[in-house]
């Protein structure tokens, strides 16, 4: 999911997401590989168990990083990148991780705010692009595409606005 939102911010630097400074509750692909591989192999037992794939809640906080550091490295590549301006990494910045977060918006209040600010603007414009272009024109595929994936920051704002503690195993060095 960091991947994807990675992605629909370098095809859709516009839009708004809600990034604070709580930590990202991730662990490697390769630790939980191996955790997993660990568990599925180990020795059964007649007492079945759920195990958590993620940090535990004693790991230093230098294990993890936060929604701000993730943010600020996608507004930073997207530049160097060519994805966008600098100006508007600068920008994008200021909106999604200072004054969004400051504001605090319930997942109601924001899904009101995305919804005014981005989905509705490419909703008209996509409708627009139709009838003016056609179906088959390639910036019509493109915004439906984009269309597809426009809600994500929304489903994002409960994961970047919570602090998540996690009892497990895995305890980052």
């Amino acid at each position: 999911t960091l991947v994807a939102a990675g992605c629909l911010y370098f095809n859709n630097q516009w839009g708004i997401w809600s990034l604070g400074a709580k930590p990202i509750a991730v662990v490697p692909v390769d630790v939980v590989s191996r955790f997993t591989l660990c568990k599925a192999f180990a020795p059964t037992s007649k007492n079945k168990k759920i195990f958590n794939a993620t940090w535990c809640h004693t790991s230093p906080l230098s294990a993890s990083f936060s929604w701000n550091d993730f943010g600020s490295s996608l507004y930073q590549l997207g530049s160097i990148l060519g994805y966008h301006s600098r100006c508007t990494g600068i920008l994008c910045t200021f909106i999604n991780l200072h004054w969004i977060p400051y504001l605090q918006l319930s997942r109601e209040h924001f899904l009101l705010a995305h919804n005014l600010l981005v989905k509705n603007p490419f909703l008209v414009l996509a409708h627009v692009c139709t009838k003016f272009l056609g179906e088959q024109h390639k910036r019509v595929k493109l915004l439906k595409t984009l269309l597809k994936y426009i809600d994500l920051p929304v489903l994002f704002h409960p994961f970047s606005n919570t602090n998540f503690v996690f009892k497990s195993e895995l305890v980052a060095p």
